[in-house]
């Protein structure tokens, strides 16, 4: 039997919620920079520096969880883009 996943955007809501309301009083500030892998069902979560080891650990506790990640005390999990800086000479 195929699973039906809701929608990326419901997925991310829940997610945000849940953060939010459960989650960022108990992470912020002691664990600012780290990665939060938030199983949107249980408010469960893996924490870790590295987001592929701490998504890992999430998919193997909770094999058929739907996640949503965050960068604790940051409004983005990252940025897209590159920096330029000025050539010293």
């Amino acid at each position: 039997m195929k699973t039906v996943l809701p929608p990326r955007g419901q997925i991310a809501a829940r997610g945000e919620r849940v953060y939010q309301e459960k989650l960022r009083h108990l992470l912020e500030p002691a664990h600012n920079g780290r990665i939060a892998v938030v199983n949107i069902d249980t408010g469960e979560y893996e924490l870790d520096r590295d987001h592929l080891a701490a998504v890992k650990r999430a998919r193997a506790r909770w094999p058929e969880g739907l996640f949503y990640a965050v960068r604790v005390g940051f409004p983005t999990l990252g940025h897209i883009g590159a920096r330029f800086r000025a050539k010293v000479v």
